[in-house]
């Protein structure tokens, strides 16, 4: 009998069956089920439910499923609230749907736009014009990259509230809500914000100081957010705060992918941006939901530098366990896969949930 031929006869016997049930779950989905035979295809297949089952109610995948659950919750409660600002939002429509969406999300809570062009740059000023009818006073601060700027700069200068940069107002730190005016923009390149970010987080260091409401617009254009702007430590943060990010339309999130690094797909955001954003946009669910899978702690604002107090920049990794340390290899790949699944998880719900604005969909339904 040749070799192949005992090859063969090993892979048509019980051998095949045994095997497969020493792949766990993540491996037989993508490994097995691919490869070696038809044979061992179907069998991995039949054992796929079981295994799957049993991948689900271990300690960490567990974990991963409570937080899916619970995220799911927490959307369902928020948009059961954003939903009762509908009418009265539609009765006093400017007739522009994403100055819409913005108003009905309310004035604490941030979002999460997706603009293949420029026009939500003019919601944006819509919306600022709103934020100050309340009686309350706003600052609103846009940052972006140099190449993103103009669009911003041209849509409020000539505005009476417009500020221009921190770099024009060195005193923006000196804020008197007694005297101020009801509402302040200000357009600034990333690279101005982190001249200025020790004045701009000093805004916060008194609690008893009054301060103004601020919406924080982050334009990431076809890059990252978390490369522009750090985060801020909710249990520090004293700025009443809404905080979004714009971005051009984002790739497909993928599939995950036991065996394989973070977004080696080359699909959709990378772990660290998809966390960013989350927390960016939608704090109390990344706090409330996410946060228990997370290693969370004061990080460099870039590299090489010590950050702020109060910084996350960018968020921790996740703590599953087991973790990236071990030196089993089927347990770095549950890792590797768990980390996809989380990854995958968030970059759907940013471009699926209450807080996600299409603008272009949102122009066509109008």
């Amino acid at each position: 009998m040749s070799t192949a031929e005992r090859v063969g006869a090993l892979l048509g016997s019980d051998l095949a069956g045994r095997v497969i049930e020493c792949f766990d779950f993540c491996h037989t989905l993508n490994r097995v089920a691919a490869c070696v035979s038809v044979r061992w295809s179907t069998l991995a297949v039949q054992r796929r439910e079981l295994l799957h089952n049993a991948f689900w109610e271990e300690p960490g995948p567990q974990a991963v499923e409570e937080t899916l659950n619970r995220m799911d919750d927490f959307k369902g409660s928020m948009e059961e609230t954003i939903a009762q600002n509908a009418a009265a939002v539609a009765a006093a429509s400017q007739g522009d749907p994403v100055a819409d969406h913005l108003r009905r999300l309310g004035r604490a809570r941030g979002a999460h736009v997706v603009d293949a062009g420029e026009s939500s740059v003019a919601s944006y000023v819509t919306y600022a014009e709103y934020l100050p009818t309340n009686g309350h006073k706003h600052r609103v601060l846009i940052v972006a990259r140099d190449e993103d700027l103009g669009k911003w700069t041209a849509a409020f200068s000539g505005k009476p509230y417009y500020r221009g940069d921190f770099d024009a107002c060195p005193n923006f730190a000196e804020y008197d809500y007694v005297t101020a005016e009801p509402l302040n923009v200000y357009v600034c390149s990333d690279e101005c914000m982190r001249r200025h970010w020790d004045a701009f987080f000093a805004i916060n260091s008194d609690p008893n100081q009054l301060s103004a409401r601020m919406a924080i617009i982050v334009d990431a254009g076809a890059g990252n957010a978390h490369t522009i702007m750090p985060l801020i430590s909710l249990d520090q943060n004293r700025l009443a705060l809404s905080c979004h990010v714009v971005s051009k339309p984002l790739p497909p999130a993928g599939m995950p992918l036991a065996g394989l690094t973070v977004n080696s797909t080359g699909q959709g955001l990378d772990l660290v941006e998809a966390l960013f954003r989350l927390h960016w946009v939608n704090p109390l669910m990344a706090d409330l939901a996410v946060e228990p899978l997370l290693r969370r702690g004061p990080g460099p604002f870039a590299a090489g530098e010590d950050g702020p107090p109060g910084v996350l920049h960018p968020p921790g990794e996740p703590i599953l366990r087991p973790g990236l340390a071990t030196t089993d290899d089927a347990e770095r790949a549950r890792y590797r896969f768990l980390r996809e699944v989380i990854r995958i998880e968030i970059c759907e719900r940013l471009v699926a949930e209450w807080y996600h604005i299409n603008v272009q969909a949102a122009a066509e339904a109008s």
